[in-house]
């Protein structure tokens, strides 16, 4: 519905006419209202016609105040534009821009656009907004082609909230209502790729600095990822990690029922110094960790990848510290339940090198070389880590230098779920 406007309401005869609208784009249903510039204005050829409206469709909403070029020809549009929603995916439905499911979002920018038919370009130009808890920056284009569309841009975050990403990577529920699965701790929730085939991208993304629990020292996070034709590539897909690196490539091919997916990843100097603050103050010298990871496998979802997968795992340590204490500082319970059994309660025990060469065979990872050498003993781990059942059947086994208390000198067992495991005397 379309009215003129009162003198008192033109903004400075800016706008003549006044509107509210209702409707449906595809599966949305949209509700808004807005202002115009003069009717009698768009007779002339060159024109800039203002525009201004708020919008609303289902959890989405949209202000916008800007002006159209020459409405006759459609030559293009440049407004200030604010988004918020529940989630960016919510975009899809209006746009036809594939997004992932997020926690709530909003942004403001400057949306410059081009009208052409078939070959209609979008920049959303330096914007800036918060998903979830996390800030965000950056720019995008989105220009209208055959095959498909894409999605093009460089997106920055000062400050990054795990929790935000989970959704992203399928670690988190975006629904929160969502019941766990009942003993099991691998993630289960689906990767979404129904609307990979309707566009490429390509996009660069860098999080200065990671909020994130205590047991996951990330301090930064850079990936540059590209979508062609239903495949996604992640490279690199690089962490930050207690001053050393973890940089990967993945590629996920949703072309395909399950899904595929192909991890390269290398672990660079992570100092375990700066993974355990405070154990420094104690331990002037304390090692790194490096290694390897090489895994190949498919699902929709972080547990079926893992249940399935094949390839193997290296990693080594030089010159640490082992203690419960330490462990407990890493979040990492069960292996701070076997240091307490190993050497006491508390107590810290000179590590001189530690080594692990795990192979994967559809979703069972063997402990085939895991050995630990302390200043007391050398501790050899065998047995399995089974990822599609997440059950632990695992020996560890110290061999004293020297004659020591007799919990030094007693295998352990690790039995029972990941949730769960039980950690005794064998």
């Amino acid at each position: 519905s379309v009215d003129s406007l009162a003198p008192d309401a033109t903004e400075n005869s800016r706008y003549g006419i006044g509107f509210d609208f209702s409707g449906w784009q595809g599966k949305a249903q949209i509700k808004g209202s807005g202002k115009a510039g003069q009717l009698l204005s768009l007779r002339d050829e060159q024109l800039e016609f203002p525009l201004k409206l708020s919008a609303q469709a289902g959890r989405l909403g949209a202000e916008a105040e800007g002006i159209i070029a020459n409405p006759r020809q459609l030559s293009g549009v440049d407004f200030q534009i604010a988004l918020k929603g529940g989630s960016l995916a919510d975009l899809y439905a209006l746009t036809g821009i594939v997004l992932p499911d997020t926690p709530p979002f909003n942004t403001q920018g400057q949306l410059v656009g081009t009208l052409k038919p078939e070959g209609a370009v979008w920049d959303y130009r330096a914007f800036t907004g918060t998903v979830g808890k996390s800030d965000l920056r950056g720019d995008l284009s989105y220009a209208s082609a055959k095959p498909r569309p894409r999605l093009t841009g460089k997106l920055q975050s000062k400050l990054l909230r795990l929790a935000d990403l989970g959704p992203v990577i399928g670690v988190k529920p975006s629904s929160p209502d969502k019941p766990p699965r009942p003993g099991k701790v691998l993630p289960d929730d689906p990767f979404d790729t129904s609307r990979w085939h309707a566009m490429d991208l390509d996009l660069h993304y860098t999080g200065q600095r990671i909020e994130r629990p205590e047991a996951v020292p990330i301090d930064s996070l850079r990936v540059h990822a590209v979508m062609d034709n239903a495949r996604l590539t992640l490279a690199p897909l690089e962490f930050g990690v207690a001053q050393g690196r973890f940089k990967t490539q993945v590629q996920m091919d949703g072309r395909t029922k399950p899904m595929q997916v192909a991890l390269r990843g290398d672990v660079e100097g992570l100092k375990l110094s700066a993974l355990f603050p405070k154990i420094e103050l104690m331990k002037k010298s304390l090692g790194r960790l490096d290694g390897g990871v090489a895994l190949d496998g498919g699902g929709q979802s972080v547990a079926q990848i893992l249940a399935s997968a094949s390839g193997e795992a290296r990693l080594y340590v030089r010159d640490g510290v082992m203690s419960s204490l330490l462990l407990d500082m890493a979040g990492l319970n069960l292996g701070s339940v076997i240091a307490t059994k190993l050497f006491g309660k508390d107590k810290e025990v000179r590590l001189r090198c530690a080594i692990a060469d795990v192979p994967v065979r559809q979703g069972i990872a063997h402990l085939r070389n895991v050995k630990i050498n302390t200043e007391e003993a050398l501790i050899e781990v065998t047995g399995s880590a089974d990822m599609r059942r997440e059950i632990f059947d695992i020996d560890v086994d110290p061999k004293a230098y020297e004659l020591k208390l007799f919990s030094l000198r007693t295998p352990l067992e690790v039995r029972g779920p990941f949730a769960k495991p039980h950690v005794g005397v064998k």
